[in-house]
């Protein structure tokens, strides 16, 4: 006669990890406003100053509307992380 005896054990473990993004661009309207209007005013200006004058105070004007552009509109990316 012969005693057998079994016995097992099962072990799991699950992590689930996640991410959400959520990006959009975000408008600074007074930065927006500055630059549509030295865009609009700007040869204008150089039209009225004329010659050498003209052609100073619009690259002085191009050069302000060029620094201010990237401060007009940004992209905003918003990430969420979690686990369970």
């Amino acid at each position: 006669m012969f005693k057998v005896t079994l016995s097992s054990s099962i072990t799991s473990k699950a992590r689930l990890a996640w991410e959400t993004r959520h990006e959009f661009l975000q408008t600074n309207k007074k930065v927006k406003a500055v630059v549509v209007v030295l865009t609009v005013v700007s040869p204008f200006l150089g039209l009225i100053l004329g010659s050498t004058l003209g052609l100073v105070v619009g690259l002085v004007v191009s050069a302000i509307i060029y620094f201010l552009s990237p401060y007009a509109v940004t992209r905003v990316r918003e990430i969420t992380k979690g686990t369970s």
